[in-house]
C-alpha cells in the first residue's frame, strides 16, 4: 500500500516536471518568434508589396500630399500629375480592400512623422458599411511595432483578443503567409499608384440602399478631426464608377457639408463614364482613365487652394 502511494506521487511529480517544462519551452519558443518576426518586420525590402506599404506608411512616409481610400485610390490616383499641377510630392498611401479605420490608423501614423498639406480621401461605399472589418485583423503584426496599430487593439479589440496578442505565436500566425504573398505578389508602383490595364466592356449597375456602420462611421470623423487640427486641406473625392449609388451620394454631400469639407463627387462624370474603354471594370479606371481624372481633380484642387470654389457636388 505504501510502495503504490510511492509510486503514485512519482508519477505525479514526473508529470508536473514534464508540464513545465513544456510550459517554459512555449514560453521560449514564443519570446524567440517575437524576437524573430519584429526584427524580419524592421527589415522588410520596399517592394510595395502589402507588408512593404505597411511599413511605410507607419514608419517611412512624409510626403505633402496623401492619397487614402482603398483600391479605387490605390490605381486611379497618378502622384506624378498631383506633383506636377500643385508643386507638391504626393504619395499614394492606398492598399486593396481597406476600410475607414485602416485608413485612419495609416493616417495617424504619417501625422505622428508630418502633418501632410493635403489629403485626398476617396471613400467607397462598401468599405464605409463595415463590410471590411475584418482585413484590421491584417495589422496584428503590427502591435506593439506601431503605436496607431497598438492604440486600436488596445481600446477596441475584446479583452479575448487583447489577451491573444499578448502571445507572439498568435500575434504573428499570418506572418509567413504574408511572407510568401510577398514575395510572389510584389507590384511595381509609381509612389504607390498601380495603374490598371483592360477595357470595360459592362453595364451601369444601381444600388439603392445605404447605412454607415457606427464604429466606421466614428474613424471617418477621426480622420476629419485629425487633419482639421492640424491646418491639413482634407478632400473628399469620388471617382468615375459604372455603379449609381444616389443614397450614398445623397448621404456624403450632406456628411461633407455639415463637417464644412470639400468634396469633389466624378462618380457619375460623363467625362469618362461615357467611355468604358477608360475603365479597367465597373469599379476602375485603367491607366489612360485614370490620367485624364488625375488631371481633372488636381485641376481642381489647384484652383481650390488659390481661392476658387470647388463645383457643386
Amino acid at each position: 500500500m505504501v510502495a503504490s502511494s510511492f509510486i503514485s506521487s512519482s508519477n505525479v511529480m514526473s508529470f508536473f516536471k514534464k508540464a513545465i517544462i513544456v510550459i517554459l519551452s512555449v514560453v521560449v519558443i514564443d519570446i524567440l518568434v517575437g524576437f524573430a518576426c519584429r526584427a524580419i518586420l524592421k527589415s522588410l525590402p520596399e517592394n510595395h508589396s502589402p507588408l512593404s506599404i505597411d511599413k511605410h506608411n507607419f514608419f517611412s512616409e512624409q510626403s505633402d500630399v496623401i492619397v487614402m481610400g482603398a483600391s479605387q485610390a490605390k490605381h486611379q490616383y497618378d502622384p506624378r500629375i498631383f506633383n506636377d499641377s500643385l508643386g507638391l510630392k504626393s504619395y499614394v498611401a492606398a492598399q486593396d480592400g481597406i476600410d475607414i479605420i485602416q485608413n485612419y490608423i495609416y493616417l495617424k501614423a504619417i501625422f505622428d512623422r508630418k502633418a501632410p498639406k493635403i489629403v485626398i480621401l476617396e471613400v467607397y461605399p462598401g468599405y464605409l458599411e463595415g463590410g471590411k472589418s475584418y482585413r484590421i485583423n491584417n495589422l496584428n503584426m503590427w502591435y506593439g511595432l506601431s503605436e496607431p496599430v497598438t492604440e486600436y487593439f488596445d481600446t477596441r479589440a475584446s479583452w479575448q483578443d487583447r489577451l491573444k496578442l499578448k502571445s507572439n505565436l498568435y500575434t504573428y500566425n499570418s506572418l509567413f503567409y504574408h511572407l510568401v504573398r510577398m514575395a510572389f505578389r510584389s507590384e511595381k508602383t509609381i509612389d504607390g499608384y498601380v495603374p490598371m490595364h483592360g477595357e470595360y466592356d459592362g453595364e451601369f449597375k444601381y444600388y439603392k440602399k445605404f447605412a454607415p456602420d457606427s464604429l466606421q462611421l466614428e474613424y471617418l470623423d477621426k480622420i476629419v478631426d485629425l487633419c482639421k487640427s492640424n491646418g491639413t486641406l482634407l478632400v473628399i473625392s469620388r471617382s468615375p464608377i459604372f455603379i449609381v449609388h444616389n443614397t450614398y451620394n445623397k448621404w456624403l454631400g450632406e456628411y461633407c457639408r455639415e463637417k464644412d469639407l470639400k468634396l469633389f463627387n466624378h462618380s457619375a462624370d460623363t467625362t469618362l463614364t461615357n467611355h468604358p474603354e477608360l475603365f479597367r471594370d465597373g469599379h476602375h479606371l485603367n491607366e489612360k482613365g485614370s490620367t485624364i481624372y488625375s488631371k481633372i481633380l488636381a485641376g481642381e484642387i489647384k484652383r481650390l487652394r488659390n481661392g476658387f470654389p470647388p463645383p457643386k457636388p
